[in-house]
């Protein structure tokens, strides 16, 4: 029987994922760029040359139907203008009087549709955050592998350490010894345990969102309290979570992440 009552779990490590995070390092430029294109290229997006030649046509074309819209503004207030002068009646000036004002408001909202984002950018942006949501959702099904396989290995050393209070026997410094790395092994346990229950959290919410446009509904929230109360590992009080939902003003997922995981992963003191 193997007496290492020091264990030490190894530590998770993900040299693949692209959104591991080192507290104590920022990412290099290159690594930064290589990490963009990765994600356009499988989004099915356009290259940063394309989009910059894209943009430079689309904008030049916008500057052409802008001066072809104020040609046409300042034809009709000239029209306009003339006709009042060679009739010279009211009804002529009831008429033609319009277009002084309509023409020029014509431009200038044209002038602010240039200024938007075309729908192409818009939806560049959507289907890159929905590849981030993909990566992620990757990253946090190997994390939860890797909490199976340590908490085999944590339930090991557990059973260790109680063969070796048995053996023991009354010996009360050892004994507190023991008791104190079981507590520490415990809290590990708890840990792994909780981010389990995270990572089945995010699942469910995902799930629930049918329409995937990353809000939800009252008809989706309904779909997943149920899948919630038939999970068997999340306890939690169903008319908290309501209230807090129905109080809520932004209904995205990760505000509905945020009540869901505080009903079932209550903050505690050490």
């Amino acid at each position: 029987m193997s007496r290492n009552v020091g264990y030490v779990p190894p530590v998770m490590h993900h040299p693949g994922s692209s959104f591991a995070v080192n507290a104590s390092m920022s990412m290099a430029d290159a690594e930064l760029k290589h990490l963009n294109h990765h994600l356009k290229r499988k989004a099915g997006l356009e290259s940063e040359e394309e989009a910059m030649a894209r943009k430079h046509k689309q904008e030049q074309k916008e500057r052409n139907t802008t001066l072809a819209y104020s040609a046409i503004a300042a034809l009709t207030v000239v029209t306009s203008i003339g006709a009042m002068f060679v009739e010279a009646s009211a009804i002529a000036y009831i008429a033609f009087i319009i277009p002084l004002f309509t023409a020029p408001l014509a431009v200038q909202q044209r002038r602010k549709l240039n200024k938007l984002p075309t729908l192409q950018e818009e939806h560049n942006l959507l289907r890159l955050d929905v590849v981030r949501l993909m990566e992620q959702n990757d990253v946090l099904q190997r994390h939860n592998d890797e909490i199976e396989q340590q908490i085999s290995k944590l339930q090991h050393v557990e059973c260790e350490l109680n063969d070796i209070v048995h053996q023991q026997g009354r010996d009360t410094e050892s004994f507190t010894k023991l008791v104190k790395e079981q507590k520490e092994i415990n809290a590990k346990i708890k840990n792994l345990l909780e981010a389990e229950l995270f990572q089945d959290l995010f699942e469910c919410i995902l799930s629930s969102d049918r329409n995937e446009d990353f809000t939800v509904s009252k008809r989706e929230f309904e779909m997943l309290l149920l899948r919630m109360h038939n999970h068997p590992g999340f306890t939690f009080d169903d008319a908290t979570v309501r209230a807090k939902f129905a109080a809520c003003h932004s209904k995205s997922v990760i505000s509905v992440m945020d009540i869901c995981r505080g009903a079932i992963l209550p903050t505690t003191e050490p």
